[in-house]
């Protein structure tokens, strides 16, 4: 019946059955389902369970349906093998989380129970010291002396509900009260002091700051009818020079406004008048002669006063220098010669 075997394949199955086997034995300490169907599928695939399964069967022996069976086998105890590994490692941590629980709970027993147990030994020791203790805090209260008090009262205050400590604790928080409202005070004084100072030595131009000053001087003492004055003083001499910076720089653009406006009617090369050269050549007797020598102006306002010499032929041929006076608008447009 296994005649069609290939010649070594049992010998093969036996070694598979031993890897499996003992695949079987190594894992059975992390799963013993898994460990357990792996030595099932070794015994199943061993030559002498299977030969005997295949006569069971009445069915031939194909190479195939071995190795699939052992693929299958393999797949199924991977499988529960991670399904078991995950569920113990859940209990772990389960277990793991229910224990730092219990031990989180006992040190909270233990806190409270310490807590308490104090309580009522600060509670023991108040009633036995209750005169002594009353007059020691009382001392620190008629003194002033607030961190005493308040260190005192610090052993006490979450655990003593006696009417005549109570009391006493209600003066030393009006204590501290007064005693933060008096510092508040002094420190505003203080600041107003600084201030006053800083005005002393202020330059009387520095409007800038005296306005900050003053701002600062109301925010302490917003009554005071001397600083709100001085503040309003303060900021219309700000606003007046603001004022005049702003009027200056205007007018300074203005004036280079003009000044660009007039120098433009004026050669870049020689400084001649354009308008006022052609002019002068229109009325020559050789237009072809004209030298320029020197052009200088006057700025009249309204408009500008040119003065050109020149030289140039006369009606005789002879060269001679001549200067020729005009007024020109700001435009360089001619309004008049000047003799």
């Amino acid at each position: 019946m296994f005649s069609g075997l290939p010649h070594g394949i049992k010998p093969r199955w036996w070694i598979v059955t031993g890897v499996v086997t003992a695949l079987g034995v190594n894992v059975y300490a992390a799963s013993w389902i898994s460990g357990l169907m792996l030595i099932c599928l070794a015994i199943l695939i061993s030559p002498p369970a299977y030969d005997r399964l295949l006569v069971a069967l009445k069915v031939g022996d194909p190479l195939h349906l071995r190795v699939l069976i052992v693929l299958i086998g393999l797949t199924a105890s991977t499988y529960v093998l991670n399904i078991h590994t995950s569920h113990i490692e859940d209990q772990r941590v389960a277990a793991a989380k229910a224990e730092q629980d219990r031990t989180d709970q006992l040190e909270r027993e233990a806190s409270a129970a310490a807590a308490q147990a104090k309580i009522e030994s600060t509670r023991q020791f108040y009633v036995t010291n209750k005169s002594s203790i009353l007059q020691e805090i009382a001392t620190a209260l008629n003194s002033r002396d607030v961190n005493k008090a308040s260190t005192i009262n610090a052993r006490y205050a979450s655990v003593i509900t006696d009417p005549e400590y109570l009391v006493l604790q209600q003066k030393l928080a009006t204590l501290v009260d007064e005693i933060a409202l008096a510092k508040r005070e002094q420190e505003r004084k203080d600041t107003i002091a600084g201030l006053l100072k800083d005005l002393k030595t202020l330059n009387a131009a520095d409007y800038t700051k005296a306005i900050s000053l003053y701002t600062s001087l109301l925010q302490l003492e917003p009554a005071n009818k001397a600083y709100q004055q001085n503040l309003e003083r303060f900021k219309k001499a700000e606003a007046s020079r603001q004022a005049k910076i702003e009027a200056d720089q205007q007018a300074a653009a203005a004036r280079a406004s003009r000044t660009k406006q007039i120098e433009s009617q004026f050669s870049q090369w020689d400084g001649s008048h354009r308008t006022f050269e052609r002019l002068i050549k229109q009325a020559m007797n050789d237009p072809d002669s004209y030298d320029h020598v020197d052009t200088r102006y006057v700025d009249k306002g309204k408009f500008i006063r040119v003065y050109c010499t020149f030289r140039g032929k006369n009606a005789f041929g002879g060269t001679v220098k001549n200067t020729r006076v005009a007024d020109f608008d700001i435009n360089g447009n001619f309004l008049r010669e000047v003799e």
